[in-house]
């Protein structure tokens, strides 16, 4: 999904805990299947995930740096896990999904590709505001207490139901991973077409899990854009799935920023 994002200061937002709705285990189930579908990866079928408390402090903001520099050690590493149609699209021109759809329905009951996995090692889940405005549109919210931060150039106003884990920020990609960093994230899950475009052109992506479907859409959102520089990567590991799917994983080998 095509997202905008901006680079202003960061819009706090204040929330009513003490209205927030407990969705059942069915509501989360269905949840987790509709967000799965619409960020683009195979559904997580069976249990939901496990709620744990966020390790990152989502209140207090410290100040960072505008200048960009080489990656530290102690940076979280920020990792993609995705699906595209095998000529790279991530949905159709409009943002129609029914290609992935019908793909799930051969995906055989249980099997979620490593998608639940992948999510237990996750500190702070990175959207775009086109991501975060449909998957409200499935009702109860699927991350469980996964820390969302939402970017955005304008300000959003989450409604009181919304977990108080969720938050706006209008920072660059560079600025918001630094700020996590030193807030103790070790992994961020980056997600949304534009989203993942704007951390790889900032040189901050680690790792690419990239799961194709067997089918060509002829046009649509691509998954990759335009970059200042060539990327080099190391192939890790490719596995096929009965269902037809092959997930590959890259380690993203570029450390300089831009």
């Amino acid at each position: 999904m095509a997202e905008q994002n901006g680079g202003c200061p960061v819009q706090p937002r204040h929330v009513s805990v003490t209205t927030h709705h407990s969705p059942t285990s069915n509501e989360r189930d269905e949840n987790h299947l509709r967000a799965f579908s619409f960020v683009y990866f195979v559904p997580f079928v069976g249990d939901t995930l496990p709620l744990r408390k966020p390790r990152v402090n989502q209140v207090e903001r410290k100040p960072v740096s505008n200048s960009p520099k080489r990656r530290v050690k102690m940076s979280a590493r920020a990792c993609v896990f995705i699906a595209t149609s095998l000529d790279q699209f991530i949905a159709r021109s409009d943002g129609n999904l029914d290609w992935l759809d019908e793909a799930n329905a051969l995906v055989p009951p249980g099997e979620d590709c490593g998608y639940a996995e992948f999510m237990k090692s996750v500190d702070v889940l990175v959207m775009g505001r086109n991501t975060y405005e449909k998957v409200r549109t499935f009702g109860a919210w699927p991350y469980g207490e996964t820390p969302v931060v939402v970017l955005s150039r304008n300000p959003i106003e989450f409604p009181d139901e919304m977990p108080a884990w969720v938050t706006h920020s209008a920072e660059t990609p560079v600025e918001l991973h630094r700020r996590l960093s030193k807030e103790g994230a070790q992994k961020l899950y980056i997600d949304g077409g534009l989203t993942i475009q704007r951390f790889l052109r900032a040189g901050l992506i680690d790792e690419l899990v990239i799961t194709v479907i067997p089918v060509l859409i002829g046009d649509g959102i691509p998954l990759f854009g335009s970059l200042p520089s060539d990327i080099r990567l190391t192939h890790r590991n490719t596995k096929a799935f009965d269902c037809g799917f092959v997930q590959s994983t890259y380690r993203v080998d570029s450390t300089e920023r831009p």
